[in-house]
């Protein structure tokens, strides 16, 4: 299903016609999502939120963390098909259609590894989704229909990092119409794994949905906020349009962590698949687990993170957008 065949012919060309209200990342909090679209002036007609002017639009993440994952996807899913909504996909439905599918290449194997630690981190929707088994199924070949970004006449939306070469990575492998990925003929493997053949197209999935990372730290290591150990910071990849910067200042991790990054010198020589963003549209992004506050998610005139980190004691933000050239945080909605 193309993501755009049911919407309104009044707010096809949305971002010239009426409002945008751009909204993070979810993880299974409905009830927080239904305040905010109340607190925006949206109101249940006919069993679907709607607004009389404006288009919702849903940055992925639409499952995990919360207790009301099925019921989060059902309202996205009925906004997007009566045509008051548009929505993307986030990593984490990236990870549970790859945890669904089976490895071509390796029988009885899935794309992504059922690892205790993979199958924690979608515990709560994977416990829905055994309780449901028809909404399982109608809600991962929903997924499968979200594309990677959307590239509007005025903004720019994408899960984690909007990054051109990236996109031309795995363009060769979307649906035209939309940037979904064909998850019948492509070749997944090579779209999941970031090592081995093809790891470019892997690598460049990752960029867009789950943001860069950079890995040559001399054996340093840290932990997330998950209590997890990694050997990869996340970048603040929003000021790469700033460099030569220092890995500390561009590191994206806990604050307690922060003393343990180095202050390396990073330039646009040194990290790869960086290339400059020079379209003046702004871009506006989830999935980098912010605090619930406007300096925290407004990241300059271009670049505002609407994940205020609802599934941590956060909330749920968006921004809405009229068509205005330079991002505020005056445009920021809690819930």
């Amino acid at each position: 299903m193309n993501n755009t065949d049911n919407i309104d012919s009044s707010v096809t060309d949305a971002s010239n016609k009426v409002g945008l209200d751009v909204i993070g990342d979810i993880h299974g909090h409905a009830s927080a999502l239904e305040n905010l679209l109340a607190k925006m002036g949206y109101a249940k007609r006919d069993g679907v939120w709607r607004h009389p002017g404006r288009l919702a639009i849903f940055v992925g993440d639409y499952v995990d963390r919360g207790n009301e994952n099925i019921r989060a996807c059902r309202i996205v899913m009925d906004m997007q098909q009566a045509g008051v909504a548009r929505a993307i996909m986030g990593n984490h439905e990236f990870n549970h259609l790859a945890l669904d599918t089976e490895d071509p290449y390796r029988p009885g194997k899935f794309l992504r590894p059922r690892t205790k630690e993979n199958r924690r981190q979608a515990a709560t929707t994977l416990a829905e989704f055994k309780k449901s088994p028809d909404d399982k199924r109608a809600i991962l070949e929903w997924m499968k229909t979200l594309p990677l970004w959307l590239d509007l006449p005025k903004l720019r939306v994408v899960h984690a990092c909007w990054n051109t070469d990236a996109q031309e990575w795995v363009k060769r492998h979307l649906d035209d119409d939309n940037y979904s990925i064909d998850w019948s003929g492509f070749p997944l493997p090579s779209l999941v794994r970031k090592k081995g053949i093809d790891s470019e197209v892997g690598k460049a999935r990752s960029r867009l949905l789950s943001g860069p990372e950079y890995s040559r730290l001399d054996g340093m290591s840290f932990t997330d906020s998950d209590g997890l150990t990694r050997k990869e910071v996340r970048l603040k990849w929003w000021k790469f349009d700033q460099l030569p910067l220092s890995l500390r200042e561009l590191a994206h991790v806990p604050a307690a962590a922060l003393d343990e990054i180095p202050h390396k010198m990073l330039s646009k020589s040194n990290l790869r698949g960086t290339p400059p963003d020079t379209d003046p549209r702004p871009v506006i992004f989830g999935h980098y687990w912010m605090k619930p506050k406007p300096d925290a998610l407004f990241l300059g005139p271009r670049h505002v993170c609407v994940d205020a980190s609802v599934a941590k004691g956060g909330k749920l933000a968006a921004y809405r957008f009229s068509g205005e050239s330079e991002l505020t945080p005056d445009n920021l909605v809690f819930s």
